[in-house]
């Protein structure tokens, strides 16, 4: 339609938006890229807006590009593919196949695995970008593994630019806690509920899982504030709280994992340094929580690794009982049930 002698580039009703483009100039492109573009962007909305079921409606061009493959597979958490077809693609040269193999990991809870490949990438590289920064922070925190420099101007791709990422501050946070710098500690807090704070306030509200992933990620770093506010004298009553938490659904396992693990590496970590003898008991409950909790939702690797976290000591017959249970029930899942016998 024209308004005033000015022709408006949306007067496309009666001519095919394809044709309407070719017209425009970008004549040379050709006409499956251009379909391949608004595949991509159908799926980028799709996703943006919670509706997982509608990507199958969006075209195949996700497959064509590995890239775009290995997301659509992280998006259906078929973690053992992306592993695979990101190691195929190790030559990329948007290191998109490296985060590739470092997030299938993190999800196949491979840490001590994880940990050892990105000490190799730092090594040769000489630094690691944010993406892989931000997991190495998380696999450090997992690990319990309390060496790494937060201020090291080398965990940025650019010596002038600051890692600024939630699992930094996390990690910082547990650090300095241990390490009783307060100020330290009360900082990094700080700074890690402004970054969730600054995010929320750009997320899409179209779908409930947006909200669900801050929510998640605001009990993460209340947890550390509790945990090192309750200790010594009330680390109980931390147990206690968090553990009657655990009742009101989160909805999607993947929300409430971290806070389960964070937990179970806090007792677990502080227990190294001050010994106490009555912890134990809670770490391997939370682990065989977490063990059970990863089988029912299909993270079968993953409840490996937490069976691995598992006290090997374990000297009480009931506790014990429920460990050989919950490896046994793990294995049968597995399709192993000569070893679940």
């Amino acid at each position: 339609m024209s308004r005033g002698g000015t022709n408006h580039i949306d007067d496309i009703s009666d001519e095919d938006p394809l044709d309407f483009f070719y017209s425009q100039g970008i004549n040379l492109v050709p006409r499956s890229r251009i379909g391949e573009s608004f595949e991509k962007i159908l799926l980028k909305a799709y996703t943006s807006i919670g509706e997982p079921d509608a990507v199958y409606g969006c075209g195949s061009a996700r497959f064509s590009d590995p890239s775009m493959a290995i997301r659509h597979l992280q998006r259906r958490m078929q973690w053992s593919r992306v592993l695979s077809i990101s190691d195929g693609t190790s030559d990329d040269a948007d290191g998109s196949s490296e985060h590739g193999v470092c997030s299938a990991m993190k999800e196949l809870g491979l840490y001590n695995t994880l940990w050892t490949y990105l000490q190799g990438l730092q090594a040769r590289e000489k630094w690691l970008n944010n993406d892989l920064a931000a997991i190495q922070y998380e696999c450090g925190w997992r690990l319990s593994k309390w060496t790494l420099n937060c201020d090291k101007a080398s965990y940025a791709k650019s010596q002038t630019v600051r890692v600024n990422m939630l699992d930094k501050f996390i990690y910082s946070g547990v650090q300095s806690g241990l390490e009783g710098d307060t100020v330290s500690h009360v900082q990094s807090l700080k700074q890690g509920y402004d970054i969730i704070s600054r995010e929320l306030r750009h997320a899409s509200v179209e779908s409930v899982e947006n909200l669900l992933s801050f929510l998640s990620q605001f009990q993460v770093v209340r947890i550390v504030e509790d945990f090192f506010q309750s200790v010594p004298e009330s680390l109980q009553e931390f147990l206690h709280k968090w553990k009657a938490y655990d009742r009101i659904s989160m909805g999607d396992f993947k929300f409430q994992e971290p806070s389960l693990f964070l937990r179970g590496v806090l007792l677990r970590s502080y227990s190294e340094k001050y010994p106490r003898a009555d912890l134990e008991a809670n770490i391997d409950d939370i682990m065989l929580e977490l063990l059970g909790k990863s089988r029912e939702n299909g993270r079968l690797e993953f409840a490996e690794n937490c069976a691995s976290l598992i006290s090997g000591a374990v000297t009480n017959t009931e506790r014990l009982a429920r460990k050989e249970l919950e490896v046994a029930k793990n294995h049968w899942a597995r399709g192993d049930q000569d070893i679940a016998r």
